[in-house]
């Protein structure tokens, strides 16, 4: 169950925000002032949670089971510490259950709602549970989708980080070599625990190591460009097929 990424091993740091502009080719860059981010992951995971608890609100849908509660890609734009916030939520993904047709048009929904384009995707994951086969092809699932570009936007964020106890993030990761593999191969990862909401610290240190990817990036950011030209290659090589 071996992931094998490109070679991308990047810190779990992050820096200030540029700005991005009009320009429509795929490396765009970062031009204007609202820092972007869209989250992803299986269900259940604490996707919507974690929006609630980036924006301080309680505004998606929480539900505390295993089931749907997002059925379509939402967008909710607001002032995080000083600084104007559109966090994106998308349904929940299940590989091998949920069908790729319908998972693809989710997702490209919620590209389509970072209008410009995405600073950072927050890759959603609970620590509470076991790191499965199902986890590790739903990863695989979206780097073949959005392409390798996507691992250097994308942060892994660990919910129901209180499981930790006196543990850190990193003695945990040791202990589930896949699950490190996944890490290791994205921008950087950070840990919530969505149930200690009055712990603003959390958020304001994710938002510093999204600023630290986008500096890592020189500032580009994902776009709908990019993803149709990793559509387009996809469909060629099934031509050839």
């Amino acid at each position: 169950m071996a992931f094998n990424p490109s070679e991308r091993k990047r810190r779990n740091s992050l820096t200030e925000p540029p700005h991005m502009s009009e320009d429509p080719s795929p490396d765009r860059t970062d031009s204007d002032s609202e820092m972007r981010m869209v989250l992803l992951g299986k269900i259940g995971t604490g996707k919507s949670s974690s929006g609630n608890t980036i924006l301080n609100e309680k505004t998606f849908g929480v539900n505390f089971t295993f089931e749907h509660i997002t059925s379509k890609s939402m967008r909710v734009s607001r002032p995080v510490n000083g600084r104007m916030v559109g966090v994106i939520d998308t349904p929940g993904m299940f590989v091998g259950v949920t069908p790729e047709d319908k998972m693809k048009v989710h997702f490209e929904e919620a590209i389509d709602l970072a209008h410009l384009g995405v600073h950072v995707f927050l890759l959603v994951m609970r620590l509470d549970v076991r790191f499965t086969e199902v986890d590790m092809n739903t990863v695989k699932w979206i780097v073949e989708n959005f392409g390798e570009e996507i691992q250097k936007h994308t942060i892994v964020l660990f919910t129901h980080g209180n499981v930790l106890q006196e543990r850190s993030i990193e003695q945990h990761l040791d202990l589930v070599p896949d699950l490190k593999g996944v890490v290791q191969s994205m921008a950087g990862y950070h840990v919530f625990e969505n149930e200690n909401e009055d712990d603003k610290t959390q958020v304001t240190e994710l938002l510093e190591k999204i600023n630290e990817v986008k500096n890592n990036n020189g500032n580009k950011i994902y776009t709908r460009e990019m993803y149709s030209e990793v559509q387009r290659k996809k469909q060629l090589s099934c031509l050839v097929l």
